[in-house]
């Protein structure tokens, strides 16, 4: 998503670069995000870590060749998110959304720009902060996107929301389409987490997900001999 055709404030422009990184941006001239590059060039040193500064690219602090071919990198995610979400939405127009595992939100935002009636983004991680990208995502689109903070529950198979942080309750309803992007190969069991997103999935299921021949990116749930 280019920011720049919004016209954003000086102010909102700061605060995105502030709070976006994982999907792909551009904030300005000089700055965008993303995580395309980091998935085609592992052997950039800069990406050691895999933190918010390998996913924020500022063409005054980089060298020419990596500005321009982290640019083209997620550009080109970019068009590929939205041209999934621009399919989906358009087979039901008007339709509910939501979007497990969101991130900085840009499905959401998408979709919520695409006209659909309601557009969610569920996430576990870092609730104040997403909610901020969230806020600020809204204010320079003009788009109607909510951030739920909550998840993917490995225990119990249920997508769960807890807005304070602390207390959790089982997500109800259902959505006309649910999408979930890159977060797939992070389960132990990817059959039940189908299976959960199903349950939630009215008329369109889309999921965006690499196939790992390695474990370091699963997450397990280790139970004690005490539970």
């Amino acid at each position: 998503m280019d920011l720049r055709r919004y016209r954003p404030s000086a102010g909102q422009v700061e605060e995105a670069a502030s709070l976006l990184d994982y999907q792909p941006f551009v904030i300005d001239d000089n700055r965008h995000t993303g995580v395309a590059y980091s998935w085609l060039h592992t052997a950039d040193a800069r990406l050691a870590g895999y933190s918010h500064i390998a996913f924020r690219f500022d063409r005054r602090k980089l060298a020419p060749d990596v500005y321009r071919t982290s640019f083209d990198d997620n550009r080109a995610l970019a068009l590929t998110y939205d041209n999934f979400i621009d399919v989906v939405t358009a087979a039901v127009p008007g339709g509910t959304f939501l979007d497990v595992a969101c991130n900085n939100g840009y499905f959401p935002v998408v979709a919520s720009l695409r006209g659909c009636s309601r557009s969610v983004g569920l996430d576990p991680f870092s609730g104040p902060y997403r909610k901020k990208g969230f806020d600020v995502l809204n204010a320079i689109t003009g788009a109607k996107a909510e951030f739920v903070h909550g998840g993917y529950a490995l225990n119990h198979h249920v997508l769960y929301e807890s807005n304070d942080g602390v207390n959790a309750s089982v997500l109800e309803g259902e959505f006309d389409i649910v999408t979930n992007s890159a977060f797939m190969f992070h389960t132990g069991e990817p059959l039940h987490f189908l299976e959960t997103l199903a349950r939630h999935t009215r008329k369109a299921l889309l999921i965006y997900s690499g196939f790992l021949d390695e474990d370091d990116y699963i997450t397990r749930l280790i139970h004690s001999d005490h539970e």
